[in-house]
């Protein structure tokens, strides 16, 4: 699901202003930003597939998930570096 999805599916007028309420001169480009890269364990409940997948990775960084229209990387400047662009 891609950010603008997801904000489509549960914060429609939050998407709405930012795409029609600003200026027509604002660029306006959404990033979903995850930086654990998924579902760590809850105490006291069963251990999760995804969390001990998150365990075992070799690159700490690879758990890093930005997420654009434009496809996802493990860059957590990607959203800086459009900003000041």
């Amino acid at each position: 699901m891609t950010p603008d999805e997801y904000l489509t599916a549960h914060l429609p007028l939050l998407r709405q202003y930012l795409t029609h309420g600003l200026s027509e001169t604002w660029v306006v480009k959404l990033f979903g930003v995850s930086a654990q890269g998924g579902v760590y364990d809850e105490a006291g409940k069963p251990a999760k597939d995804e969390a001990q997948r998150i365990r075992e990775m070799d690159v700490p960084s690879q758990r890093i998930a930005v997420v654009s229209a434009d496809g996802q990387s493990h860059d957590l400047t990607e959203p800086l570096q459009w900003l000041l662009i």
